[in-house]
């Protein structure tokens, strides 16, 4: 037992000192500092930061923060200090909630750290990463992270849906050759699970196009719009209406001209009328309206309208009198 109290007291003797040295004082002094350099930030006074910057600090990150304060009119808010943490050497690393917002854009909800070693008395920082996130440059990189995270989701959704459907369809093959309900006439049409496949790659390609055109052409609008002055909401608009028209031009456009979307293409499907002629651009727009309502709880309705169909066809293919068979 006086072995184990031993042992106890022992490592409180080893841990006190690590959370002692950041006393309530020096955690005040760094708070302060950190409202000098939100202040100097926000109205560009480059001579108080370099008073912030240990002389110990990587050469040229005191350039490096001056070149983004430079670079545009920002506003820098440091909305809660998180932690403070001491580091070996004797410095303190600090992490912050903050936020940053330009003449056209604005980010929350991320963080920056701060590591502050005492130089003469005074808590100096001598390293951070708040300068690399100043610019909208910063949430594009994020941007990008995210449209490839979920690229490589959708991919693999497809990759996993054509294994499915390839696996169900050689398990019902010889079923449908013998089934007495289908003609040697009669189209195959096409259910649940490909059409599943096929919207998931349709979506891919939607998305991936969508990211593009937004990343090429409505942000070197908005920066276009910054310079002359030109109204955000208008920027606003053109992005929003896009998102909302491209998806539904994709389907119309393609199924009215060639019958199939690239989904339909890779999976050997296209959309007919039903007496089986080429499907027209009319039948195209009847049929993708109608997808607002095919579409809902992730095309679950439309999947019931389906699977309850003898010609399995969603309620846009029955207002259109269209059906979706094999190639």
């Amino acid at each position: 037992m006086k072995l184990v109290i031993f042992l106890f007291l022992f490592i409180v003797f080893l841990i006190t000192p690590v959370f002692a040295a950041v006393t309530a004082e020096d955690k005040e002094q760094i708070s302060s500092q950190l409202d000098i350099l939100e202040n100097s930030v926000n109205s560009g006074r480059i001579h108080g930061l370099e008073n912030l910057i240990s002389p110990n600090a990587e050469a040229g990150l005191i350039n490096e923060i001056n070149d983004a304060i430079r670079k545009e009119k920002i506003d820098y808010e440091i909305e809660s200090i998180d932690s403070f943490k001491e580091i070996e050497d004797a410095g303190v690393k600090v992490k912050c909630s903050v936020a940053v917002s330009g003449a056209n854009w604005n980010m929350s909800g991320f963080s920056n750290f701060f590591i502050f070693e005492k130089v003469d008395g005074n808590w100096l920082i001598i390293d951070t990463d708040f300068h690399e996130k100043l610019s909208s440059d910063y949430g594009l990189k994020i941007f990008g992270l995210v449209f490839l995270i979920m690229g490589a989701v959708f991919l693999l959704i497809i990759i996993m849906g054509l294994g499915i459907y390839r696996y169900l369809r050689s398990k019902s093959k010889t079923v449908l050759e013998k089934s007495v309900s289908v003609k040697p006439d009669e189209p195959e049409y096409q259910g649940v699970g490909i059409r599943f496949v096929a919207t998931i790659i349709d979506l891919t390609i939607i998305f991936m196009i969508t990211i593009l055109a937004y990343t090429f052409l409505l942000i070197p609008y908005m920066n276009q719009s910054q310079k002359t002055g030109a109204l955000y909401s208008t920027v606003l608009f053109i992005s929003t209406s896009f998102l909302l028209v491209f998806p539904f031009l994709y389907y119309i456009i393609l199924e009215g001209w060639k019958g199939a979307t690239a989904g339909k293409m890779i999976c050997k499907i296209r959309v007919v009328k039903e007496d089986c002629s080429q499907c027209d651009i009319k039948s195209s727009i009847i049929r993708n309206l109608f997808r607002l309502i095919d579409g809902i709880s992730g095309y679950l309705v439309g999947a019931i309208v389906i699977w309850s169909s003898d010609k399995k066809q969603r309620l846009g293919d029955i207002i259109a009198k269209t059906v979706v068979i094999k190639k």
